[in-house]
């Protein structure tokens, strides 16, 4: 069940579409070592799944299980350490004014039904960049200079400032005590404060709106963009398919989802490391149970899509069990109708095979161990007299 949730963040899939693609997709049962479609879990158990590895705290130990994994393979951090963000947009919520205000504190407007709480985010901020508005989440990495991989990542909402978060992000197992980052983190505070626990400060520089910048720190900030500008692109890259998503909010929202989506982003990073030149030793397809064989994509298609008609009391049914929040979706309890059917069968199936047939084999083979139609309808007449009688 991790692993179809780390499968979940990776592709930005919600929880109906996860399901399909585990029924559409070869390559998904083979990552999960499942074999039969009948096995698969539905979007409901999913869910539940989740809520309940987030109500528990788990998901930081998936975390850092990955972060053992890598070091296990040799890929330790080295060289420094790059500290960025990134906008993580998500969708505007369409609220009233007094909804805004208390969404605005954190809490939900009592108003709401289930369903509406399930499908609306309390988390995300607005915030401002370069003069454009922007609503979603930030993510705050820190990326070792040597083999850019993302080593710690904290999720906030889009409204916190990056320097709030900066010294929760110094990885102290990095075998340098360089810290390079950009001209939003400078202060003199900091910058005493770093030299004086052991950092090396490689923070650029900015001027003020009277003074600008002289050209030895120009020259400087130049030295510290290099390494910068290779730990952006791997964050950017990163992030791919999960920027300008409609789930990234409810992506975002829970300390457990939070580290899965970290986990997703190693996962695409490992890919990369798979197929490109490394110095030092060779990161294989493999990181124990959490392998990665489709990092290109092998498709073969086992569903189809149907458009079916319903009698209206019918149709009326299926509205009311999604609205009631028992179902996420009308497909998803027609799913759940045909697997009830599908089932009967099956035990149907089996109780021919297993009771009729047998029985019928050893009847034909020695006759007389049939009873006649006249003593089964006498012992079912006596059976009933009794039960009357009582």
């Amino acid at each position: 069940m991790v692993k179809i949730l780390v499968l979940q963040q990776l592709y930005n899939l919600a929880d109906d579409a996860v399901e399909y693609q585990l029924l559409d997709r070869r390559s998904f049962l083979q990552f999960l070592d499942l074999t039969e479609s009948s096995s698969i879990p539905d979007a409901k158990t999913i869910w539940l799944f989740r809520d309940r590895l987030a109500q528990a705290g788990a998901g930081t130990l998936v975390f850092e299980q990955v972060q053992r994994q890598l070091q296990q393979h040799g890929y330790m951090a080295h060289c420094g350490q790059i500290v960025d963000a990134s906008l993580v947009q998500a969708p505007v919520q369409r609220n009233k004014r007094e909804e805004a205000e208390i969404v605005k504190d954190g809490a939900m407007p009592l108003g709401w039904k289930a369903y509406k709480r399930a499908q609306k985010d309390i988390d995300a901020r607005w915030t401002k960049k370069h003069g454009k508005s922007y609503f979603g989440y930030k993510l705050h990495a820190s990326v070792d200079k040597r083999y850019k991989l993302l080593r710690k990542i904290v999720v906030t909402n889009a409204a916190v400032a990056d320097i709030t978060v900066f010294e929760s992000l110094l990885d102290r197992s990095n075998t340098s005590r360089d810290v390079y980052a950009d001209r939003g983190y400078p202060t003199a505070e900091r910058e005493a404060t770093l030299t004086q626990a052991g950092w090396r400060v490689r923070i650029q520089r900015k001027g003020s709106a009277t003074k600008g910048i002289s050209a030895t720190q120009k020259k400087r900030n130049r030295r510290i963009a290099t390494p910068r500008a290779g730990a952006n692109g791997r964050q950017a890259g990163a992030l791919h398919g999960h920027r300008n998503s409609s789930d990234v909010a409810f992506a975002l929202s829970q300390t457990a989802k939070n580290r899965l989506f970290e986990v997703a982003i190693r996962r695409r990073q490992a890919c990369w490391i798979g197929s490109e030149s490394w110095h030092g030793p060779r990161y294989g397809s493999r990181i124990e149970s959490y392998s990665m064989p489709f990092c290109r994509s092998t498709v073969m298609r086992t569903t189809q899509q149907f458009s079916i008609t319903l009698p209206l009391e019918m149709a009326e049914a299926v509205k009311a069990k999604v609205a009631t929040g028992e179902y996420a979706t009308e497909s998803e309890v027609i799913r759940d109708g045909l697997r009830v059917l599908l089932a009967r069968d099956r035990m149907m199936e089996n109780w021919l095979r297993e009771q009729v047939a047998p029985a019928f084999d050893a009847i034909k083979a020695d006759p007389s161990r049939a009873v006649s139609v006249e003593n089964i309808r006498a012992r079912l007449a006596a059976e009933h007299r009794a039960t009357r009688k009582k």
